[in-house]
């Protein structure tokens, strides 16, 4: 179930901000959860990959801090479609298995 700042969200993402993730983790992490999961419904303006990685990086620090990094990588993988430009641009890196931060293009 979602929490109650991914239900209130709007169709913007929220970006989880380095600066919250030192601040207020838990808060970060439902951004940016709520950020990727607007993303992967197509929603945004002129989205690029390097959008969807920083709420991905900034997601996975907040989910470090809170020594909760595999669970919140097996919410994400729920969380995007698997086709589409979310999945494209992290595919290797949600597939079962991978290594996190270890297929970023450069």
């Amino acid at each position: 179930m979602p929490s109650p700042i991914a239900r209130r969200a709007t169709r913007e993402p929220l970006p989880a901000r380095r600066d919250l993730i030192d601040k207020n983790p838990a808060f970060a992490l439902e951004a940016g959860l709520a950020a990727l999961r607007w993303l992967g419904q197509g929603y945004g303006y002129e989205v690029t990959g390097s959008d969807v990685w920083a709420a991905y990086s900034h997601t996975l620090q907040a989910a470090a801090r809170l020594g909760r990094r595999d669970e919140i990588r097996a919410r994400i993988r729920e969380l995007v479609p698997s086709a589409g430009f979310v999945a494209d641009v992290l595919g290797r890196e949600l597939a079962p298995g991978a290594q996190p931060g270890t297929s970023k293009k450069s």
